[in-house]
């Protein structure tokens, strides 16, 4: 053994403790072993191999302490500090004077201070220091994580009181440049830059040649400073670092940051060549992508280019490939579909060999896919089958193949490599189950249900059993329903409660399938369905609204049932125990709607009459979606619905004032227009009804009007409404208001036939206003534009007269 120690180089011999620490850390350890003893690397890895057994031996944490703290750690997700307290007091009791005692006493400290309790944190500190002064080795670690607590609370004047203590007593700790350097972050956080920068000083002279100066200068410091809005101050620091320190790579990423946020890609530029010319190749690569992935958006041909000059410059580094599939996507992206196709060639090159180039190549697939290059993705997708058919991810392949041959309307393809898919892709089983079930989907939306079943028939036909064949009799249930095969359907219903009753996605599988019955006017099996996916929903909620909200729908929609008591009480419920639901307002709709449906049915079959009392329970829901839950889109379809449901009642009170209420609570929904035209409407029969007199339904039209106007004002519908409301503003004798909307109109529509009689009255408002120079300039240009119109000869009267 004293052989081996032999080999440790003399600070280890020197520091037990920093020994100790350092062995801790591995890579620091070995780095120090290799730079100390090159030709001996094999006995350093010896030495490494020793001490690492040694090293578990003695610090081998007891169960007793994991569990405590796990049961800690709980405590404080659930903000149960007082529970956490107890649980590292345990700890202390039962391992006093240990590490672990020390470790638990350090959780303590930490605890009231992010409990804001400065005064206990202040008392345990003082007993930590004191009870644990012998552990030397780890106190200052200890230390250490407390002023972290103190700074992260934003505790700044102790934690500069505690690194100046954790200086004076461990100078040489490993943890003092880091003392130095939360002294320094305190310091800028309280606007002390002047102190602040003396503390930088102290730094650069005495840590410059610590392994983790340069980030402790660029990230911790500056982010110091940009916090508090000196970012100048930062960008002086990353400059200060990056000439002094020429292959620190984190400031001349920093600065290339910096510069290309401002769009400054000269500068930029520089930083970036800096980068790739003095830094470690392997840390100059990744700084390069990740300049390109942030500022990708911003400046998309820059960052095609840097990740250009990363493939060149290190071929072989990890993210090389990566950034050759992202130029590949930024093309595509950019419409660029030659170069695209280029770059991808040029990925298959250099990579399509690689490891990972499956994936990196599904990526860029779907990249053609989602910006509409259908074609360009399915040949990518038979490319990748040709050159990977063994692939573990070949299958998902195949499906995309197929699926995408569904989507273009490829139907040979698609049908051609469904018989590929079932002979050569069926292992392993539950990816081959998952796919089918997807492909069968895909059948299913495209309405293709004979298809449906037969890939679902044939894949089951080994593999009936297995859990992800769920999916399989699912669709091969919903395909049946669409086919009207009921006893097919009911069937598949039933092999599935038989062979999967304990299934996780059971409850879901009979939501899906209970729909489907529902679509298909089952309702009683629906709602049997519905009922057994409640019983295995467990507490999934949202399991449960949908299986709640379905059945009330089906209940709903079932003429032959008398289930408005079993709806209202389904409602109530849905409102009582999902109110903080994202989809409660969706599904109350939807249940109102149903109704809705029915009355428009009675109504086109039988008449009004029969259609009353569907069309009021319809609109008592909505009153749910519109007054209690808050979901601004669903209440403006409830409000705008409700106001259509009392119109075919004849209503027309409530249907304009329903109408208003869509368009003054929700003006950005898409029924604002529709609702304001129709309430004109709805206003004018009131006044045929004898409800409204002539001056109120002008007041009420204006009103309307303007708010439409509001809405839009560059529809042909808004240029109508604005000829209209200038007709009442001038009927109303608001002789400026006429005058403003009348030329608004003439304006926007100069060869339309009204322009002509909005030219005559604007000369008449401009008479009774007094302005008789314009209103015989009107009356000239109308007189020039109709002379035989209906009023021309009533202005020429006018004109002489004037």
């Amino acid at each position: 053994m004293f052989g081996v120690i032999c080999l440790l180089p003399r600070q280890f011999v020197d520091h037990p403790a920093s020994a100790y620490f350092t062995i801790n850390r591995k890579e620091e350890f070995m780095c120090s072993l290799f730079q100390s003893h090159r030709t001996r690397i094999f006995c350093a890895f010896a030495v490494l191999l020793v001490c690492n057994i040694i090293l578990a031996a003695e610090t081998k944490i007891p169960q007793q302490v994991v569990d405590l703290q796990k049961a800690a750690t709980e405590c404080i997700k659930s903000d149960d500090v007082v529970g956490a307290l107890e649980k590292y007091q345990a700890v202390i009791q039962e391992f006093g004077g240990t590490k672990h005692a020390l470790d638990a006493q350090r959780c303590i400290i930490t605890t009231h201070i992010n409990s804001d309790s400065l005064s206990t944190a202040q008392t345990e500190l003082a007993n930590m220091l004191s009870t644990y002064k012998s552990l030397d080795e780890d106190i200052d670690d200890a230390l250490n994580h407390v002023i972290i607590a103190y700074n992260r609370k934003g505790h700044y004047q102790q934690t500069i009181e505690k690194c100046q203590y954790l200086l004076k007593q461990w100078p040489n700790s490993n943890r003092a440049m880091w003392g130095v350097s939360r002294q320094v972050q305190a310091q800028i956080m309280l606007g002390n830059i002047t102190e602040a920068e003396t503390l930088i000083s102290t730094l650069k002279n005495d840590y410059s040649e610590e392994k983790y100066f340069g980030a402790v200068l660029c990230n911790d410091i500056a982010g110091s400073y940009i916090a508090k809005d000196f970012s100048d101050k930062a960008v002086a620091l990353w400059q200060t670092v990056s000439q002094e320190f020429p292959e620190e790579p984190i400031s001349k990423k920093k600065l290339a940051s910096h510069y290309l946020k401002q769009g400054d890609l000269a500068n930029a530029g520089s930083y970036i060549d800096q980068l790739k010319q003095n830094c470690d190749k392997k840390v100059a690569c990744e700084g390069f992508y990740w300049l390109a992935s942030t500022y990708k958006k911003d400046h998309p041909e820059y960052c095609a280019d840097l990740y250009r000059q990363m493939v060149s410059t290190w071929p072989q580094e990890n993210r090389s490939a990566e950034a050759q599939k992202r130029i590949v996507t930024l093309q595509i992206r950019l419409g660029d579909m030659t170069a695209a196709d280029t770059e991808l060639q040029r990925f298959l090159t250099l990579y399509g060999e690689t490891q990972n180039a499956v994936s990196l190549l599904r990526e860029i697939k779907g990249c053609y896919w989602s910006s509409g290059q259908r074609s360009k993705a399915q040949q990518l997708c038979a490319e990748m089958l040709r050159r990977y058919p063994d692939d573990p991810k070949a299958i998902y392949n195949q499906a995309d193949w197929i699926c995408g041959a569904f989507s273009i309307g490829d139907m040979s393809t698609a049908e051609a490599e469904i018989e590929t898919f079932l002979a050569k892709y069926s292992k392993p089983e539950d990816v081959f189950l998952s796919q089918t079930a997807r492909i069968q989907g895909e059948c299913l939306y495209r309405n293709d249900y004979s298809l449906a079943i037969e890939v679902g028939s044939r894949a089951l036909s080994n593999n009936p059993t297995h859990e992800n064949a769920i999916g399989v009799h699912q669709n091969l249930a919903r395909a049946y329903l669409e086919m009207d095969a009921k006893e097919q359907a009911d069937a598949e219903t039933a092999t599935i409660l038989q062979t999967f009753p304990e299934h996780p996605n059971l409850a879901r599988v009979l939501n899906g399938i209970g729909n489907a019955y529902r679509k298909a006017k089952y309702y009683t099996k629906a709602v049997e369905l519905f009922q057994v996916a409640l019983n295995h929903a467990d507490d999934n909620k949202n399991l449960q609204l949908e299986a709640y909200a379905s059945m009330a729908k089906a209940k709903a929609r079932d003429k032959g049932a008398t289930n408005s008591a079993d709806v209202e009480v389904l409602v109530q419920r849905l409102m009582a125990d999902f109110n903080e639901a994202k989809r409660l307002g969706y599904h109350v709709f939807q249940i109102a709607e149903e109704y809705y449906f029915r009355a428009e049915e009675a109504r086109k079959e039988s008449g009004i009459e029969h259609a009353r009392a569907d069309y009021q329970k319809s609109v008592e829901i909505w009153q749910q979606n519109i007054h209690q839950i808050d979901d601004p889109y669903h209440q403006a379809m409830a409000a705008f619905y409700s106001g259509a449901a009392y119109a075919y009642l004849k209503d027309y009170a409530n249907a304009a004032e329903l109408m208003r209420m869509t368009a003054e609570q929700w003006p950005d929904s898409e029924y604002t227009e529709q609702a304001l035209s129709l309430r004109t409407g709805y206003l004018r029969r009131l006044q045929g009804q004898g409800q409204l007199t002539s001056s109120e339904i002008r007041s009420q039209l204006e009103e309307t009007y303007i708010k439409m106007l509001e809405t839009d004002s560059e529809s042909e519908t808004a240029q109508e409404i604005t000829y209209k409301l200038a007709e009442l503003k001038f009927r109303k004798e608001q002789w400026q208001d006429a005058i403003t909307y009348f030329t608004q109109y003439v304006i926007n529509n100069p060869k339309e036939k009204k322009a002509i009689s909005a030219i005559y009255m604007m000369a008449n408002a401009y008479e009774a206003t007094g302005d008789n120079a314009k209103a015989k300039e009107l009356y000239t240009r109308y007189l020039k534009l109709a002379p035989t119109d209906y009023f021309a000869d009533e202005a020429r009267e006018k004109l002489e007269r004037l």
